[in-house]
């Protein structure tokens, strides 16, 4: 099951993320991350009774997003550098999406695909367009986007991205793309 996960989760999240020592981020990170809003966990069910029942202390996968939003406006000047007014137009709405992880031994299950979609989903929804680093290997498939409302407007390939960004050699090879992706028809 999808759900809604908070900062009461990033004790946890720190303590079972699925990457080399050099990549792994502190508790304050993920807590930060998690007060956003945007960030979901998948949560394992076990059957009592006949029944299936989500079991709350089984957090198995997460998808977490950092919001980037900036205001849109202009501003009315008289002389240059003297702003007299700033007129909002409301805000370009985008979200980063920091981390979408599975633990280890729940993986090659889909369960990371179904956090994906139900982030892009809810994301379509609010119309906020969405940054990421991908490896190939995680690299959307045009038709999964379609089929969440989403195209690709940047693609930037990034080699050996990770290695520069933990400063780390052993992570050379790592290579990422950039992305953002925009609702269809925004």
């Amino acid at each position: 099951m999808i759900k809604s996960i908070g900062p009461e989760r990033a004790q946890y999240i720190t303590d079972h993320q699925p990457y080399p020592e050099a990549m792994r981020e502190g508790v304050e990170v993920f807590a930060r991350l998690l007060a956003s809003g945007h960030c979901l966990g998948y949560f394992g069910e076990q059957l009592v009774d006949g029944k299936h029942v989500v079991r709350d202390d089984q957090l198995i996968g997460w998808i977490l997003f950092e919001d980037e939003s900036e205001p849109i406006g202009w501003d009315i000047m008289t002389t240059p550098g003297t702003v007299i007014k700033h007129v909002n137009l409301g805000h370009h709405r985008q979200v980063y999406c920091y981390d979408c992880a599975v633990l280890p031994e729940c993986q090659r299950q889909g369960t990371g695909k179904l956090l994906a979609a139900a982030a892009y989903k809810n994301l379509r929804w609010n119309g906020y367009r969405i940054r990421m680093h991908c490896r190939r290997a995680s690299y959307p498939s045009p038709g999964f986007l379609f089929r969440y409302g989403y195209e690709i407007v940047a693609d930037v390939f990034l080699p050996d991205h990770y290695a520069k960004e933990y400063e780390d050699d052993s992570l050379k090879g790592e290579h990422a793309h950039e992305l953002v992706l925009k609702p269809i028809g925004q």
